[in-house]
């Protein structure tokens, strides 16, 4: 019995330590690889979904809070879909990479949702953040949601199940060996020679919608937008008057202080923001009142921020044109620029 013990552990250190190494050299997704190949470069990452990558020039807001003794450069780490686990285990893993110039992570403020949607269950995307930080941090939020029982068992098995595929690299095989034979798992440039669209304007991160349009889904997008203008005035109005109450959720805010401990550690700054949405949603206020969030910019009001809610300005409900891009980017720029002369 012992020594079936004995060549247990010596088993399970071995893959784990295997495992490791081939995480460690399985490429990732094209933007994850552009970065870290460039992340020295950067003082400040913005991480967050589809709002941050197609709303905030990351180029503009770093010449903005630049002087002529200290350069500043942003990198835009937008990624449609990008939930806060995601962000979490994005913003983990640039903290891990030790960048010596980085000072600032700007995180887009979410819910830890725990709920997968069928059509990506165990795809790449849904499988490279399932690692132990990020899964425990959903799995303890899941527990606490208000569901059943035998709910709460199904979604938690299924996230334990990408766990398990993040922790066997299970289906990375091929493209490690693409990696050994030929680098990067595909070119940054296109035939013609021009950056991916995904690496954003300049390589910088962000690419606004308008460069979209002659995309037929973005096309459709837009012109439902127009076509419900009513209904967009209406939800602003709404807005106006909605106030930020409730209680914060206490996996969330004990999720929030693990990441800052951890940004602390490697001299990294955490400030979350929210963007032109349309909510305010239960608990995010009191997540600062309560000392969770030590720095918060809120751009989800229309009284405040009117030009970030007129029609003009928008490309369709939830997200800026490149004309309401540049507008948040400035006031984005002035209210993040007394916090880095503070810091700096």
């Amino acid at each position: 019995m012992l020594r079936f013990l004995v060549n247990l552990t010596i088993f399970s250190i071995a893959f784990l330590s295997v495992a490791a190494g081939v995480r460690e050299y399985a490429p990732s997704r094209l933007k994850v690889e552009w970065f870290e190949q460039r992340a020295d470069d950067y003082e400040m990452v913005l991480l967050g979904s589809s709002h941050v990558f197609r709303q905030l020039d990351s180029e503009f807001i770093g010449a903005q809070l630049s002087n002529s003794q200290t350069p500043f450069d942003v990198f835009n780490f937008g990624v449609p879909g990008m939930r806060f686990a995601e962000i979490m285990y994005m913003a983990n893993r640039i903290l891990e990479l030790d960048s010596p110039d980085l000072k600032f992570l700007v995180l887009e403020l979410g819910d830890l949702r725990s709920d997968i949607e069928d059509e990506n269950l165990f795809t790449e995307r849904l499988v490279y953040w399932h690692d132990f930080f990020a899964t425990s941090w959903v799995i303890k939020s899941l527990w606490q949601e208000d569901v059943t029982l035998t709910h709460k068992l199904d979604l938690g098995v299924d996230h334990l199940h990408h766990f398990a595929h993040w922790l066997g690299n299970i289906g990375r095989g091929p493209d490690v060996w693409a990696k050994l034979k030929g680098g990067a798992r595909e070119s940054f440039f296109t035939d013609a020679g021009e950056l991916r669209p995904g690496l954003g304007v300049n390589g910088h991160g962000w690419r606004p919608l308008d460069l979209e349009a002659n995309k037929k889904s973005y096309q459709k997008r837009r012109r439902d937008f127009l076509a419900d203008l009513d209904g967009f005035r209406k939800s602003k109005k709404n807005l106006a008057g909605l106030k930020w109450t409730g209680q914060a959720n206490p996996t969330l805010a004990q999720a929030i202080d693990d990441l800052e401990r951890r940004a602390a550690d490697k001299g990294v700054e955490l400030i979350f923001m929210t963007l032109a949405s349309f909510e305010k949603p239960k608990g995010w206020l009191d997540l600062q009142q309560s000392g969770h969030i030590k720095r918060w910019v809120k751009f989800n009001d229309p009284n405040k921020y009117p030009e970030l809610y007129r029609a003009k300005n928008r490309w369709d409900y939830f997200h800026l044109n490149q004309q309401g891009s540049a507008k948040l980017s400035e006031s984005f720029a002035s209210q993040l620029k007394p916090m880095i002369e503070e810091r700096l």
